[in-house]
């Protein structure tokens, strides 16, 4: 199911500082966040590398000598306590992986300049802790990780909480293991909302549609891709973008444009079920002519395997709701 929907799929994800807060976040947009940060800092523009330097350990937050790198910006910047904090970081997790003679990352280095920083320090005895807006919205996405949504009607949310963390400059190693923790709540998610789908969509305040919209926008990105090889043929992977399109056509209410792409859909995978179930809802939405209903039910009908309970339970869904209708 690679970059899919699964049909009612959910998601998304990424992306203040107290003592960082005067790094403005650069975002996904910039290309090479490492190098631009390299240029910055040449240029002894030190304040202004830091923001590309917690850019490229979001990007990479197993790369080593990115740490290493914001302990060396902060200790120019004037950030002591921060740069004892990350030169740190960097002894701890990543040190003993670089060559003891390396005179650029070597660990003798790094605690020389760490020991340089903490002496400049007001209190150098006094141990230094990450910034406390990250450990606190960290403890939060870690609580909220158990019990909560991943995105709700009102833009709140684990993602939401996820991106604040993002904006905040979070910068650490466990940033991989967060991101994994996060994509595994959305796909669970998306599997709660597809075992509770119904044949039609329930009317939707203003929010909940922009909501669904960026689900389904932004859902096929975040689903990893399965081993099995069938799902990555041309065709399938036409047909998922498809059925992508036509829901979001779908939840915007364009019941014709719907019902076009949901069915070039089908014609890329006629096996694909939610393919089929759009296509008919976005014609019952239409009220178009009953013959023209009872031709969408058919052609589904005709790709539906009798021994499978959950394909033969929609099929009479639809059934039903046609009879009604002509009724």
């Amino acid at each position: 199911m690679q970059r899919t929907c699964i049909s009612t799929i959910v998601v998304l994800f990424l992306g203040l500082c107290a003592a960082v807060s005067a790094n403005a976040q650069v975002g996904p947009d910039v290309e090479d966040p490492w190098s631009s940060a390299r240029e910055h800092y040449a240029a002894g523009e030190f304040q202004e590398s830091i923001p590309y330097i917690v850019e490229a350990i979001q990007r990479d937050p197993l790369a080593g000598r990115y740490y290493i790198s914001l302990a060396r910006a902060h200790f120019q910047a004037g950030s002591f306590d921060l740069a004892v904090y990350y030169y740190q970081r960097y002894i701890d997790e990543f040190a003993d992986t670089v060559d003891p003679d390396d005179d650029m990352y070597g660990a003798e280095r790094a605690a020389a300049e760490r020991d340089s920083a903490n002496a400049l320090r007001p209190n150098p005895e006094e141990a230094v802790m990450s910034p406390q807006a990250h450990a606190d919205v960290r403890r939060s996405l870690l609580e909220r990780l158990v019990v909560e949504p991943a995105l709700t009607d009102s833009g709140g949310g684990i993602v939401a909480t996820f991106r604040s963390l993002l904006r905040l400059g979070y910068a650490e190693p466990d940033l991989a293991t967060l991101r994994q923790n996060v994509q595994e709540a959305l796909l669970a998610e998306a599997n709660r909302q597809v075992a509770a789908n119904r044949p039609r969509l329930p009317q939707l305040s203003l929010e909940g549609w922009e909501t669904q919209r960026e689900r389904y926008r932004l859902s096929h990105r975040l689903i990893p891709d399965p081993p099995e090889a069938p799902r990555s043929t041309p065709s399938a992977l036409l047909s998922r973008e498809l059925l992508c399109e036509a829901q979001i056509q779908y939840l915007n209410q364009n019941f014709d444009s719907a019902a076009d792409v949901f069915g070039r859909a089908i014609e890329a995978d006629a096996r694909l079920m939610p393919a089929y179930i759009g296509y008919i809802n976005s014609i019952a939405a239409m009220d178009a002519d009953p013959q023209q209903l009872d031709a969408a039910i058919r052609r589904f009908s005709a790709t539906v395997d009798p021994r499978d309970p959950e394909s033969a339970a929609v099929l009479d869904v639809y059934r039903a709701i046609h009879a009604t209708r002509d009724g």
